[in-house]
């Protein structure tokens, strides 16, 4: 590839990659509209999902919909409290051995561990980021 075609696919790159974004702020910004109308005029239905029937079909879509998700997470803080509470925390903890990063370096700095034994157990992992830089 000579210069003149890697500069020009560098252009259509960049152009492409400044068109995704800004297509992609437009999106959120419509996506924001909508969602808006479904709250406003949506129906909601037995599981708690919103949603909005257009008049007339659109691109072969007849509706939109905000769908209802629920997610559990642990609130450790009020759990260790209501569990000692109720004297079942030693009941319901599990203690996990888990390998101290820092000692493990001290050992080495100590001279209890080789560097090659560190190259063992820190696995590596290389990447490399595509840029395009402005000179």
């Amino acid at each position: 590839m000579d210069t003149t075609q890697i500069q020009a696919y560098i252009r259509q790159y960049a152009g492409l990659r400044d068109q995704l974004k800004e297509a992609a702020e437009r999106q959120s910004q419509i996506k924001a509209l909508l969602e808006e109308e479904i709250d406003a005029r949506g129906e909601v239905d037995g599981r708690g999902h919103i949603t909005l029937e257009v008049a007339e079909p659109t691109v072969g879509i007849a509706s939109i919909s905000k769908q209802k998700r629920v997610t559990q997470s642990l609130d450790i803080d009020v759990a260790e409290s209501l569990l000692k509470e109720k004297e079942l925390y030693d009941s319901c903890i599990t203690m996990v051995p888990q390998i101290n990063e820092d000692a493990v370096m001290a050992s080495y700095y100590e001279g209890n561990l080789t560097e090659e034994d560190i190259d063992k157990m820190f696995n590596k992992k290389v990447s490399y980021a595509f840029l395009l830089n402005k000179g």
